[in-house]
């Protein structure tokens, strides 16, 4: 029995499916389709126990995770001075931020 395991921000969800059912396979590679097609990537677990991103289907692999893309970086510059600027007219408190983003933009 394989299992399809997705990861999202309400915890996790199995999905087992029998690799030797015609239906259960091909509803499980829909899923597969599906989630990969919303942004999740899937990966699979090698016999190491390390997990492995795979771009397709694999109907003989005994565990697929699928976890959401992660996002993240540095704030935009034009957002992040807007928001000094108004922190500053507000209080005194912005005026190291703003000397921060001045080098930030300095680079």
């Amino acid at each position: 029995m394989a299992t399809q395991i997705v990861m999202d921000h309400t915890g996790d969800s199995r999905h087992f499916f029998a690799q030797h059912d015609p239906t259960a396979w091909a509803e499980a590679e829909q899923r597969f389709r599906s989630l990969t097609g919303q942004g999740f990537t899937a990966a699979t677990r090698t016999a190491a126990g390390e997990l492995k991103v795979t771009r397709s289907f694999d109907p003989t692999a005994d565990e697929t995770l699928f976890y959401p893309r992660l996002v993240g970086g540095y704030p935009h510059p034009a957002r992040t001075a807007n928001v000094f600027v108004q922190a500053q007219r507000r209080s005194h408190y912005a005026r190291p931020a703003l000397a921060l983003l001045d080098l930030h933009r300095a680079e």
